[in-house]
């Protein structure tokens, strides 16, 4: 890896944005009628829709979507109030939907695990005696929060010394059962296992299951200093990197070695104030996690006595630290502003924990799957085998999208998932993308990876209030068409 730019559009650091990306054609389609289940009856609130608006939009989303035929297939769909369908194009087609497959994790989490549910990840022990003295094993158990960081552990430890505690007579040991299965998608693609955007999955999972490796610049010529950022011993690097002039080219380069957690770093650093910055994907995270833990233990003067491990904390343990994360509703939000693939596949696992399932993939999408046929939605030829859409074997249809965006207009709670996507032209991965009259006007979540483009979400019309719709594109050669012609599509159903 050359940097640590993506080059998928979902990147597991919220701060990261993805750009406004061409996508990819494949073959070509045809019109089809798709019909809502009966029961579909709630309505998203606007004005009624005369025959003239509805064939004027029709034939604007046909123009926009026109340089697409015979060159893409495409799946489309436009609902109104009540869910009645204004524009479809293949809208019960299944395609490969990228990261717009996040509305199902986050309908589901949200709608089943209510707004308020938080993580929780604890320091415990079996007792705390006179002295400060742990008699036995510190135990850090893991819930799946993805949002856990370095910085977040250094506090539990702080607050374990500001508590009294000066020894560990035992070890640490990491339990994180309450997940289970393997730590990356056996469906994603081999080649992305050291992008950042397809990090582990774990229920104790630190900094999104990634490490920061600094290259900080020194004096002109010599040696520059790599160090990571928390401090392990889990991760191995061996070094060759050059301090540059200042003002000249940093070109780093990182590959990993055969060994698991080991890379070599070369290249050279331009002379300057800041250190660059790479995120490196970490493997066997549990044991990874323990010695990163025992580090910082030992930075305050608490070193345990026994190697760090994996193990199962026993019952009778009592909390030492306890660290909720956000609320549910801001996980969600962040996930779908950054198109956070960590975060949805940590989702995935604790919607199968939750539901009795084992908190691993296979439990997790047989939770949304219930959801869906729960709430009425439509799933024909869907196939779906990860939570974020990294993987291009999943298959969702333009309606399946859709509806799930019209039944969230219908909850108690009110629409959760409207003010948690991202507004088009302003926000998150929609930040570059150049609508004109749908500006500030969509709220959607994006969708991009290699051979497909695809937005989903809500317009708010000039006449007719809040609109819902669906289009994926997929192709075989990247070709910006498609964006633009989505963004064109949009913004005619903003005009109306």
């Amino acid at each position: 890896m050359k940097s640590t730019v993506s080059s998928k559009e979902s990147s597991t650091k919220f701060r990261r944005t993805a750009s406004f990306a061409g996508a990819a054609l494949l073959a070509a389609c045809s019109h089809t009628a798709t019909a809502l289940p009966p029961h579909f009856s709630h309505a998203l609130v606007g004005g009624s829709w005369s025959v003239a608006d509805r064939r004027k939009l029709d034939a604007r989303i046909e123009a926009a979507l026109k340089p697409l035929d015979g060159r893409a297939a495409e799946s489309a769909v436009v609902f109104a109030a009540r869910g009645a369908p204004l524009f479809q194009k293949n809208a019960a087609r299944a395609l490969a939907p990228a990261s717009t497959l996040k509305l199902i994790v986050a309908s589901t989490s949200l709608h089943e695990l209510g707004l308020r549910y938080r993580f929780h990840t604890r320091l415990a022990a079996a007792g705390l005696e006179p002295g400060g003295i742990v008699p036995g094993d510190v135990y850090l158990i893991g819930s799946g929060d993805p949002l856990l960081t370095s910085n977040d552990l250094r506090g539990g430890v702080k607050t374990l010394w500001n508590d009294g505690v000066r020894q560990i007579d035992g070890g640490v040991v990491v339990d994180a059962t309450a997940l289970r299965g393997p730590e990356r998608n056996a469906f994603w693609d081999a080649t992305d296992a050291f992008e950042d955007y397809s990090s582990a999955t774990s229920a104790v999972s630190l900094d999104q299951d990634t490490i920061e490796l600094h290259v900080r610049p020194t004096q002109v010529g010599a040696p520059a200093r790599v160090f990571l950022e928390p401090p392990t011993s889990a991760v191995q690097h061996d070094d060759d990197v050059l301090t540059g002039p200042e003002g000249s080219w940093t070109d780093i380069t990182i590959l990993p070695k055969i060994a698991p957690n080991a890379f070599a770093v070369s290249g050279r650093v331009a002379s300057g104030p800041h250190d660059a910055i790479y995120y490196l994907n970490v493997s066997n995270v549990p044991l990874y996690v323990a010695d990163v833990l025992e580090l910082m233990l030992e930075a305050r003067g608490i070193a345990p006595r026994d190697a760090p491990r994996i193990g199962i904390a026993p019952q009778g343990t009592h909390a030492l630290w306890e660290h909720p994360s956000p609320p549910l509703h801001e996980i969600v939000r962040k996930m779908l502003y950054e198109s956070n693939n960590h975060a949805a596949e940590q989702l995935l696992r604790t919607l199968g924990r939750l539901h009795g399932g084992a908190g691993d993939d296979r439990s997790g999408l047989d939770a949304e799957r219930r959801f869906l046929a729960g709430q009425g939605v439509p799933a024909g030829g869907m196939r779906i085998v990860d939570g974020s859409g990294l993987s291009d074997t999943n298959r969702v249809s333009a309606t399946t999208l859709a509806t799930i965006l019209v039944r969230a207009e219908t909850w108690s709670s009110g629409n959760p998932l409207y003010l948690a996507l991202p507004q088009g032209g302003k926000e998150g991965t929609l930040r570059n993308y150049p609508f004109s009259g749908a500006l500030g006007r969509v709220r959607a979540k994006s969708g991009h990876i290699s051979g497909v483009s695809a937005l989903a979400g809500y317009v708010t019309t000039h006449q007719h209030g809040r609109i819902a719709f669906a289009i994926i594109v997929n192709s075989e050669v990247p070709n910006v068409d498609a964006d633009r012609s989505i963004v064109q599509a949009v913004d005619a159903m903003a005009d109306f």
